[in-house]
């Protein structure tokens, strides 16, 4: 350890206070240790003091939490998963508990649901699909971070056209229908291969684009960083 074993000790010693700004404070500075901090949470892991024993599973637990930050992002930045992958990562790193295998579960039962009968299903069977589903977008001032988590998205089928986008283009990829992810007059949406729109927040409906009006394709970690920012920006005004 570069850390002396004199701050070592005092640290330990504050981590045992009865005063829990005290404690904090000394968890505080043992996570400010970088590496060094692991080798503390690991050394005293057993540590025979009850209260000292609990500090350190707490640190070991805010360790673990932001080594599953790092790899989430790391993964993201080099956009090595898929868009929906990232979009369930994002949910995970919102909430530890997060279940992969329940929402693909329901994100099977959906696209079981898309019976396209043999043959390939067109903008607006997808369309009219995710209308009869029940799936909506709330209105514009609603701000919930359920709105941009997946798990939530999926069960209560509302949620931010973001994630519905996320959602529809997974789902596109199943049924053979390519679409990629567009801005549309500020809104996200989905461009199909036959030049038409499909716009969740306006109740699913089918668009052309008007002629000249240039459509910004939206690329994986842009959706990502969108949900993220999102995601960050609600947390904070509801104080989590």
């Amino acid at each position: 350890s570069h850390v002396r074993k004199d701050r070592v000790e005092a640290l330990l010693k504050l981590l045992q206070d009865d005063n829990l700004k005290v404690a904090s404070l000394a968890m505080e500075q043992i996570l400010n240790l970088g590496n060094d901090a692991q080798e503390i949470v690991d050394e005293y892991a057993n540590a025979p003091n009850a209260r000292l024993r609990s500090r350190i599973h707490q640190l070991k637990d805010v360790l673990s939490g932001r080594r599953a930050r790092q790899r989430v992002l790391d993964s993201i930045n080099n956009e090595e998963i898929d868009l929906w992958e990232g979009v369930l990562e994002i949910n995970r790193l919102h909430n530890p508990d997060f279940s992969f295998s329940a929402v693909n579960e329901e994100v099977a039962i959906v696209c079981n649901n898309m019976d396209t009968q043999g043959r390939t299903p067109t903008t607006a069977d997808v369309a009219d699909f995710m209308w009869e589903q029940g799936f909506t977008v709330p209105d514009e001032d609603m701000l919930d971070t359920e709105l941009y988590l997946p798990d939530c998205v999926v069960s209560f089928k509302y949620g931010a056209a973001v994630v519905l986008c996320a959602f529809t283009y997974h789902l596109g990829k199943s049924i053979g229908w390519p679409c990629s992810i567009v801005l549309h007059e500020g809104r996200f949406c989905l461009a199909a291969e036959d030049n038409l729109i499909l716009d969740p927040t306006d109740r699913w409906k089918v668009k052309r684009p008007e002629a000249g009006k240039n459509l910004h394709e939206c690329n994986t970690k842009q959706i990502w960083l969108g949900i993220i920012s999102q995601l960050f920006l609600v947390s904070m005004m509801e104080g989590n």
